[in-house]
């Protein structure tokens, strides 16, 4: 009986060990899903600096271009063309970053589900692990002969 109730405490203490490790394993993937995250977020403001710099060239050569055929920036139409192309290079910097924002958040959500479950893995295998063990005990209690 005494060899029983050791092994029943043996399972007992390997079931918890379980759910550490699943604990700790979900710990490292939360981790790798924050480091996705700053790096999406990261590549996104890479990406926009990117989309300026191509503005800034884009504005030099319109304004060359003009400069060459004798169309003077005041003019509306110059004007004009100028501040479309500024909205639409906003807009793509916009975007850009819009997307990587939300790429960014749902890396983070996906790291605290990984931590929830983690959490939930370790907890649960304390229940079970002790559930366990009770049940044993009572088997082998009401089993004995007295």
């Amino acid at each position: 009986m005494t060899l029983q109730i050791l092994a029943a405490k043996e399972e007992k203490e390997t079931t918890k060990a379980r759910g550490r490790a699943e604990q700790r394993i979900a710990e490292f993937n939360a981790k790798q899903k924050e480091r996705e995250a700053r790096s999406a977020q990261e590549a996104a403001t890479a990406e926009e600096e990117q989309i300026s710099l191509q503005e800034k060239k884009f504005k030099a050569r319109q304004r060359v271009r003009g400069a060459k055929g004798g169309i003077s920036i005041s003019e509306s139409s110059t004007i004009e063309v100028l501040a479309e192309t500024a909205g639409q290079f906003s807009r793509e910097r916009a975007l850009t970053l819009r997307a990587g924002l939300v790429r960014s958040n749902f890396l983070r959500s996906q790291a605290s589900l990984l931590r929830a479950k983690g959490k939930l893995s370790k907890d649960f295998a304390r229940v079970e692990a002790r559930s366990t063990f009770n049940r044993r005990l009572l088997t082998l209690a009401t089993s004995t002969p007295t």
